[in-house]
């Protein structure tokens, strides 16, 4: 009898009966197990940051028998653990759900085992983007006396990376997202 781990190859095979005295010889073929991903499906496979319970589904075919290793893999850079693994399992189809707090394009990925066939693999591309970049400003108090002091606040939301500030208008500069003013002649003031 062959296992599910039994090397592919020739193997020459020689039956000796009693009490005739009888011989038979034969070559039993063992071939190479098979293993492949027959569907690797992300669902949904875009959308905006951050992007939350992406849906990974693997489901295998071939002839390898055995049980099934599964590695998932939210976004594979070549190298690193797998996020979640399913050891010694009978069932042909796995799943995941992955979350993806930031843009740019994810490599979604699963790799199989099974019996002595070569491990199988596949992935799918997930295409997140950044938030819209929305900007406001706002002045606090929106009405003073000469030499009071005014505080200037912009807020940021979207986008990507580390943001950056400038502010101009009447006599305002700086480089923060608030900036405090004094101003020392009367009227109507700009800042942006």
């Amino acid at each position: 009898a062959t296992s599910g781990t039994t090397p592919a190859g020739t193997y020459p095979i020689t039956i000796t009966g009693s009490p005739l005295n009888k011989t038979t010889s034969f070559n039993l073929v063992v071939n190479q197990q098979t293993l492949t991903i027959s569907s690797f499906t992300v669902t949904p496979n875009s959308g905006t940051a951050p992007l939350n319970n992406v849906n990974l589904d693997a489901t295998i075919g071939g002839n390898a028998l055995g049980t099934v290793n599964y590695y998932f893999y939210c976004n594979w850079t070549g190298s690193g653990s797998a996020d979640q693994v399913f050891s010694n399992v009978t069932q042909t189809s796995k799943s995941i759900k992955c979350d993806y707090a930031t843009g740019g394009t994810k490599t979604a990925r699963v790799r199989v085992e099974r019996g002595s066939a070569p491990s199988a693999e596949a992935t799918q591309q997930v295409t997140v983007s950044w938030p819209t970049l929305t900007l406001s400003c706002s002045v606090s108090p929106s009405a003073t006396t000469v030499g009071n002091t005014v505080t200037w606040t912009a807020t940021v939301t979207g986008g990507s990376g580390t943001h950056t500030y400038s502010w101009s208008g009447d006599d305002l500069s700086g480089a923060t997202a608030s900036v405090q003013k004094q101003y020392t002649s009367p009227g109507g003031k700009n800042g942006q």
